[in-house]
């Protein structure tokens, strides 16, 4: 999912930071943040 939105950016086809941060989560569980290299 990563690359596509990379890949769709750098055609200019969307401008601007579209993921800033993510979290990933259980139903009932605890979250943790995902570590990415840079925004997208």
């Amino acid at each position: 999912m990563l690359d596509t939105l990379e890949k769709e950016k750098s055609n200019n086809t969307v401008k601007g930071d579209l993921i800033k941060s993510a979290f990933i989560t259980s139903t009932m569980g605890v979250s943790y943040k995902l570590k990415l290299g840079k925004n997208i």
